[in-house]
């Protein structure tokens, strides 16, 4: 998950390839700030220079500006790599990107989720970096000795599993290629100077307003499975679909030479191996009588919710005030969504919508729903806000390879985004209260501020969520005595009152707790606005029009996709941020539930499983999934057996 990005001059003396270079760079920083890379085009070489470094620290170094110097040249090219890390440690600079085979140049946005059988149905012998994206050039090398470029490529994107959009320069032809399987895609072409390509509409179109150039020109978005060729000599293209291709001849060739400029200053950075996570124990006796406790706390006798939730009221028979209150929300029902769906067409000049994709089963689904159910081709848009696993990144790519859906990822600045989250974290474990455990997810809420500028960008009307009702909690505002709504599914369904209080106890506990005053309260702010302030209007709940079937979930989403599961728990949910395994840990450890509770206990009210099944399904789900923990400490650097030492010896409320 990258930002891809280049363009190819024919006249140099009129337009400064250095600063087209740098504005691409700095807007496709959005999309990785951990490794950038670049590949410039020459009369007689290409030449590459990549690094693990932010965009911005790259353009600083004395060979990006020696390398893009074409000196004499009448004509120049270059392709660029902004990287979000996944599979491939971006210490080892053969991880990163650009790639080169042999005359080949490449580089690659997404997640090739079956890169290693790949390797070994194809190379089984061959040494290879860690990096998905090397596959895909291995294959182009090898298949176009035989092959023409459209058969070529039409075989690597029949194996591949994933969303994949690549360019690479095709050595000694002088062309590029451009493919994607997604739609995650466009270019800018004036015909007489300048092309311009990136991962996204808003980048070209912010790029092409800051470097002047000829706005009248349409920015053309390549759709998923299909190509384009570039000539780099006079930007004459050829387009063609992936899936049903002509031959594609490539023409002559002259020598040229590859050159991979080195990188030896890579920077140190974690690397987060919980393969085997150890567990002492000590933690694991203090979790087991901890646990045994938590069994016998008295619980309702119609759901699960234990004697220790806040908010809740329990009668003389032992049944809780969310059972005796309830009433099942009526859905709106499948026609009234594609009837929404239908008047919102007479005034969708894009014809699009929004999906939220984090990756999670409910956001997979939802997308699935869109495509397939409700016939619409989406936009999908992620923010990566530093603890989103690797696995939500890969299914993310299952997701929107296999429906040909164009993803648009922002990528926080992880580095500062772990950094504010270990502030929070290490203020909290000095005096713990429960009611300040969201403090861990504020990172995220920027996430609704950037759907809303994707949204209005692209000029689509409304953003569909996947909002499971079922996944109520209420307890973690509860936890300050702030009462949710009881309409809405989200923790943003907040009055304004409770609001103003939720602030007031906010405010208490950091003057109580001034190690809360650092850095991270800018972000912090920014988040609550983000979450609780801004317009919500925009937003299409899946599921105030459906209802939410967990076996239906699981079974399209495993059986249809592919979808990867979690290797510390037979749970599908809250398997895509490494947030929830710590927060749910801390809540069990000291008020006896976890959000499990809470979500069985919905299922139970809605005569979805019994109490039994739900006990049962508790009991496992609870269990602490000690290999995400300790990933999630090691990106945000705290020790893992001290920070769940304090947190074991918290007073507990059982």
């Amino acid at each position: 998950m990258c930002g891809i990005f280049g363009a190819s001059i024919l006249n140099l003396k009129q337009k400064n390839i250095k600063n087209i270079s740098r504005v691409l760079y700095d807007l496709s920083e959005t999309r990785g700030k951990e490794a950038s890379g670049i590949a410039v085009n020459k009369t007689s070489s290409i030449e590459v220079f990549k690094t693990d470094l932010p965009a911005k620290q790259f353009l600083k170094r004395p060979e990006f500006s020696k390398l893009i110097d074409f000196n004499s040249d009448n004509r120049g090219s270059f392709i660029g790599h902004t990287r979000l890390v996944t599979d491939g440690d971006s210490n080892d600079n053969d991880n990163n990107q650009p790639v080169i085979n042999e005359n080949l140049v490449g580089i690659h946005n997404g997640i090739i989720v079956n890169f290693e059988e790949l390797w070994q149905k194809y190379y089984p012998n061959k040494k290879h970096s860690n990096l998905d994206s090397t596959i895909f050039f291995e294959l182009l090398n090898n298949e176009l000795n035989d092959n023409d470029l459209a058969s070529s490529l039409k075989l690597i994107y029949d194996e591949i599993y994933g969303m994949t959009t690549v360019a690479c320069f095709l050595g000694e032809h002088r062309k590029m290629v451009l493919s994607t399987n997604n739609g995650s895609l466009y270019y800018y072409n004036d015909e007489n100077n300048v092309f311009i390509f990136a991962s996204e509409y808003g980048i070209i179109k912010d790029a092409v307003k800051k470097l002047k150039l000829d706005s009248s020109k349409k920015i053309i978005h390549v759709n998923d499975g299909n190509a384009v060729l570039v000539d780099l000599e006079n930007h004459n293209l050829t387009s063609w679909k992936l899936n049903s291709p002509s031959e594609i001849k490539l023409g002559k060739s002259e020598p040229i030479s590859i050159q991979n400029i080195p990188f030896n200053e890579a920077q140190r950075r974690t690397l987060f191996d919980v393969s085997t996570t150890k567990v002492s124990k000590k933690l694991e006796s203090d979790f087991n009588k901890s646990f045994n406790k938590i069994l016998n706390i008295p619980r309702c006798k119609v759901c699960l919710l234990p004697r220790t939730m806040p908010s809740v009221t329990f009668n003389k028979e032992g049944v809780c005030s969310n059972c005796t209150n309830y009433s099942k929300k009526p859905l709106l029902g499948e026609n009234a969504l594609k009837n929404k769906m239908k008047e919102l067409e007479k005034h969708n000049a894009s014809n699009k919508v929004l999906v939220g994709l984090s990756g999670g089963r409910d956001s997979c689904i939802t997308l699935d729903y869109v495509v397939n159910e409700l016939g619409i081709k989406p936009i999908a848009f992620s923010y990566d806000w530093g603890v989103i696993t690797d696995l939500a990144r890969r299914n993310q790519s299952r997701m929107c390879g296999k429906l040909g859906v164009e993803h648009i990822l922002v990528s926080a600045d992880i580095k500062k985004k772990r950094a504010n989250i270990r502030k929070n974290v290490s203020a909290w474990l000095k005096r713990p209260h429960l009611g300040l455990i969201p403090l861990f997810m504020a990172g995220d809420k920027q996430y609704f501020h950037h759907a809303n500028r994707i949204r209005k960008l692209y000029d689509i009307p409304v953003t569909i969520m996947g909002e499971n009702h079922y996944e109520k909690t209420q307890f973690k505002t509860g936890f300050l005595g702030v009462k949710q709504d009881e309409g809405g599914a989200m923790a943003y369904n907040v009055d304004v009152m409770n609001k103003l209080k939720m602030l007031g106890g906010y405010a208490k506990e950091y003057m109580l707790n001034p190690a809360y005053i650092n850095s991270s309260l800018w972000d912090t702010a920014s988040a609550f606005k983000s979450y609780y302030v801004n317009d919500h209007s925009f937003y299409v709940n899946l599921f105030d029009y459906i209802d939410w079937n967990e076996e239906k979930v699981n079974d399209t989403l495993i059986n249809k996709y592919d979808w990867e599961l979690a290797t510390d728990t037979k749970s599908t949910w809250r398997i895509g941020d490494g947030t929830a395994a710590f927060y749910n840990y801390i809540y069990l450890m000291v008020a006896g539930f976890t959000e499990f509770d809470t979500f069985n206990s919905n299922l139970i009210r809605a005569g979805i499983i019994t109490r039994e099944e739900g006990l049962k399904k508790t009991i496992e789900e609870n269990q602490p999934r000690y290999d995400t923990i300790k990933w999630y400490l090691d990106a945000i650097n705290l020790d893992f057996e001290e920070t769940l030492s304090i947190i074991n010896n918290i007073p507990k409320r059982y």
